[in-house]
């Protein structure tokens, strides 16, 4: 019924049949269209923000959403007989509308200003067994219930209501009710009767409608929303919840109210029909079992008009332009909000006042840099970047789910406060609590995320995904807190598992050595396992700190320091003012030649003892004497192969020859990686220990001996 290519349905109900499906619940029969717009990198929003989702001045806390929606009032005075905006369908009588075609017509239009009211529900059950005696009883406990209303993005401007909505009538081979119980196409199209001449309009209708002597008779007008592919939505918004490491079930709804509006001829039994205590009264009776075959076969249905509210609609060329913001963009706006209602197990639904905390909050402005102007820009987002004076990266500390008092307190000692949840029940995973550094170079408040792991494997899988990307891109510091108790051959230490995964992630997520950032495993305790934990860390990527142990004396016999000193030292010697980029082979740029003059041959040569490996420039000199033996070895053939070959033709030799150039560029290719990987980690080790950093540098120099 219309043109559009990605028309779709209107959005499920609540407890639809439909609505219900496996995790993810959306109503698009449509395939996922790729954007044109979402490939576009998008400027931050500098301005206002999106439509309101509270009210316009923003005094009133979490005000309904509903009370600052547009609602248009009827100009003729009519007021519904039953049902308000907040339900599917809303309900009609009056003698006027069933005897004057152009009062009828008059109060259509009023009602087609009145938008539907899409919005998205997300729900997370989780089943719980109780036993009383002999008797197990299942039920399902709601953890948390959010939705957030989407009619704003109904409109160019909700201020003068400007919409692209349109009132239109059905075309003659719909098949729908048209003055009849049963549903049809139009006489000559497929319906009995007359052929149709031309197709009727909304006046038509109206008429037909009045003129009508049936003795029960009902006219509809449906709302429909186009041009948003919901299933999109709920694809990414399972994804979003499940990012949390929440496990249960994910039922994801969209729900739509003020939908449908029914407008009965003012009669005895249409009244009976509409009263709660009638239709009570009849259920409780059984007289439903008469009642209702009689008026489903008395009543007679026009179902042939609806308008149409394209939150979507191609230009001239093809591409796709919304009335407010795109799926990806509405996303973007709010992931973050929505995350932290899931988090802290929220009931109820999102506002504008969601957004602005989500956005304020550290960390807000990486979300609203890819926010796009589209129709409105986000005043938010600027907010954050003018209050989050800070630094653009973020340490992110984690530990296992039974260790929240390790971790606590290991953030109490660094920052000099203990971290806060909103809610005691919900522990300390997904909170945020700021770290003041300051050197002789820089002072910084730097955010500290905190994260409890209840499966190692899964998180480094979670965040391994793509989704997880734009949060490694901010992290400058990664602090890995567990409890270092003694290592049994027979059976691995929690932790160590914990280790290992985080540092699959700062090997294959954020680049390993050529990470710029620190990384750090604090083992509080641990007294004579230090080495073995030493050595696990060192694998992982991790420079090992001994937290509360024997060995935490504030220093250790070559004057460095330990214990928690050590960490807030290594996180001062890192950089928290770069954002992370992806890396490139130019990333560390030409260190050969950086450093010299023109002409100055000597400054080209990398000096071994500057790169601070703990090692002498002869060591060096045996690497690179082992190079060269091994691509002489390669170039030099024996007596026996030179004889062989000047037997041959001259094509065979120009062949030959260009094979030993391109040899000789392979193995300059491949020293000068080499070279670029031992600069990455003279780098890595310069806020580490003198022990640490040799350690490092060994392995690092071992690699490039087996690589070779």
């Amino acid at each position: 019924m219309s043109s559009h290519p990605r028309a779709s349905q209107t959005p499920p109900h609540v407890g639809d049949s439909s609505s219900v499906g496996s995790g993810v619940t959306t109503t698009s029969r449509m395939p996922l269209h790729h954007y044109p717009e979402d490939d576009q990198h998008p400027s931050p929003y500098l301005d206002d923000p999106p439509p309101s989702y509270t009210v316009i001045d923003n005094e009133t806390p979490h005000a309904n959403p509903f009370d600052l929606l547009p609602m248009s009032v009827s100009s003729l005075g009519l007021h519904p007989f039953k049902g308000t905006s907040k339900d599917n369908t809303v309900y009609y009588l009056d003698k006027r509308l069933d005897t004057d075609p152009e009062f009828l017509e008059h109060h259509i239009n009023d009602l087609a200003k009145e938008p539907p009211r899409p919005y998205v529900r997300i729900q997370g059950l989780h089943g719980e067994t109780k036993k009383s005696g002999e008797e197990r009883r299942s039920k399902n406990v709601m953890d948390f219930d959010i939705h957030v209303e989407l009619t704003p993005l109904l409109y160019e401007e909700m201020a003068t209501r400007r919409s692209w909505r349109r009132l239109r009538a059905v075309n003659n081979f719909d098949k729908v009710r048209r003055g009849t119980v049963t549903s049809t196409r139009a006489p000559g199209f497929g319906g009995s009767g007359p052929p149709e001449e031309g197709t009727p309009g909304v006046a038509q209708w109206c008429y037909r409608y009045c003129a009508n002597k049936a003795g029960l008779k009902a006219f509809v007008l449906e709302r429909r929303l186009t041009g948003w592919d919901f299933a999109l939505v709920g694809s990414r918004l399972e994804s979003l919840v499940r990012a949390t490491n929440y496990r249960g079930q994910i039922k994801i709804t969209f729900p739509t109210t003020n939908a449908r509006v029914e407008i009965y001829n003012d009669c005895r039994t249409n009244r009976w029909r509409l009263t709660r205590w009638i239709v009570l009264v009849f259920y409780f009776t059984l007289l439903w079992i008469f009642s209702w075959p009689w008026l489903s076969f008395r009543t007679r249905w026009f179902e042939t008009l609806y308008v149409e509210w394209p939150m979507s609609r191609p230009d001239r060329q093809g591409t796709l332009r919304y009335a407010c913001m795109s799926e990806d963009q509405w996303y973007r706006l709010w992931r973050r909000p929505i995350q932290r209602a899931v988090l802290a197990r929220r009931h109820g639904r999102l506002s504008q006042d969601d957004i602005d905390d989500a956005y304020v909050a550290p960390g807000s402005e990486h979300f609203a840099r890819d926010l796009s102007p589209n129709s409105h820009e986000l005043k938010t987002a600027t907010m954050a970047e003018a209050e989050m004076n800070s630094s653009s990266r973020r340490i992110l500390a984690v530990a296992l789910e039974n260790e929240t008092a390790v971790l606590s307190k290991l953030v109490k000692d660094l920052t000099g406060s203990a971290p806060e949840t909103p809610d005691p029940s919900l522990g300390l995973a997904g909170t945020t609590h700021p770290l003041a550094l300051k050197t002789p170079y820089y002072s910084t408040t730097v955010p500290v995320w905190l994260d409890l792991i209840a499966s190692p494997s899964d998180w480094s899988e979670t965040f391994l995904t793509p989704e997880a990307a734009e949060v490694l891109a901010v992290l400058g510091g990664v602090v890995v807190v567990f409890t270092a108790g003694p290592i049994s051959a027979s059976k691995d230490h929690p932790a160590k598992d914990l280790v290992e995964h985080v540092g699959k992630v700062l090997k294959k997520g954020l680049g390993g050595w050529e990470w710029d950032g620190v990384g750090l495993a604090v083992g509080v305790g641990g007294d004579g396992n230090e080495e073995e934990w030493d050595e696990i860390c060192a694998e992982a990527g991790l420079e090992f700190v001994s937290v509360g142990g024997k060995g935490d004396t504030g220093r250790n016999e070559f004057g460095e320091k330990t214990g928690v000193a050590r960490v807030k030292e290594a996180l001062e010697a890192n950089d928290w003012s770069q954002l992370e980029a992806p890396l490139s082979d130019d990333e560390f740029g030409d260190f050969e030649t950086s450093s010299a003059k023109a002409g100055d041959d000597d400054n080209n040569e990398l000096d071994p003892q500057k790169m601070g490996f703990g090692f002498d420039k002869t060591d060096f000199e045996g690497l690179r004497r082992a190079i060269w033996e091994a691509s002489q070895d390669v170039e030099e053939p024996s007596e026996p192969n030179k004889a062989e070959g000047s037997k041959e033709g001259a094509s065979g030799g120009t062949a030959a020859g260009g094979g030993l150039d391109e040899l000789d560029e392979d193995e300059i290719a491949k020293v000068e990686k080499m070279m670029r990987k031992l600069q990455a980690v003279r780098e890595a080790g310069e806020g580490m220990g003198e022990e640490q950093r040799k350690r490092m540098a060994a392995r690092a120099v071992e690699e490039v001996m087996r690589e070779l």
